[in-house]
């Protein structure tokens, strides 16, 4: 009977040992897929972030997207001409001629204002570019708006902010420097993390109407 309560207590461990040891074998693999999972995300998490020579297109042209809408002083469409290499459509733009009492008036110019997403994360990134070609001999001058999640709905003067760049004839880029965007009078930096796009309109004096084809925008990491 001794020997037999012996053997029983002997086998009783042995199971509680092995199934001790199964279940810190599983803890084990669970505890190592965490840090796999955890490792994984980490490498994910890198690899996200924008490297050297990265890109990032804010207007596809080739879905459809268009910079903004046409009015009585601008004519928006998707053209086939001037198109960036690799890409099916570029954005024409046509502005009507105006008379030099209204050459500068703020017209609709590039608006995707309310951009979510990926494409509203600008801050992996050092440059806005505007790939162009501007059709005549003449150059023309842009300005440009950036909002962000705290611009104002009514475009208070100190919640954005406003640049200015010139096309030159024929095929070129604009690119502005948004590493150190500030809202109109420094007040505040702007939010890069939220940006919700880009806005603007031609002040150059019209004589004639003026044609310029956008071949891109795009974020750019130096």
């Amino acid at each position: 009977m001794r020997v037999k309560k012996i053997a029983a207590i002997l086998i009783g461990m042995t199971l509680f040992f092995g199934s001790a040891l199964n279940a810190a074998e599983k803890a084990g693999k669970a505890v190592k897929a965490v840090k796999a999972e955890k490792t994984e995300k980490t490498e994910e998490a890198a690899d996200s972030k924008a490297k050297k020579g990265d890109r990032m297109d804010l207007i596809k042209f080739d879905k459809g997207e268009m910079g903004g809408e046409s009015n009585d002083s601008v004519v928006f469409s998707l053209a086939k001409e001037h198109v960036e290499k690799g890409k099916m459509y570029s954005c024409k733009m046509v502005f009507k001629k105006k008379d030099t009492a209204e050459g500068t008036k703020w017209v609709p110019y590039l608006r995707f204002v309310g951009v979510k997403g990926k494409r509203s994360n600008w801050k992996d990134y050092d440059t806005v570019n505007i790939k162009y070609f501007v059709a005549g001999d003449k150059p023309l001058t842009f300005g440009l708006i950036f909002t962000d999640a705290q611009t104002t709905k009514n475009m208070q003067y100190g919640s954005y902010c406003s640049q200015s760049v010139t096309f030159q004839p024929g095929e070129g880029v604009a690119s502005i420097d948004i590493t150190g965007l500030q809202t109109n009078g420094g007040g505040r930096s702007m939010d890069l993390e939220t940006m919700g796009g880009i806005g603007g309109g031609m002040t150059t004096n019209r004589e004639e109407d003026q044609t310029v084809f956008i071949q891109s925008i795009y974020l750019e990491k130096e």
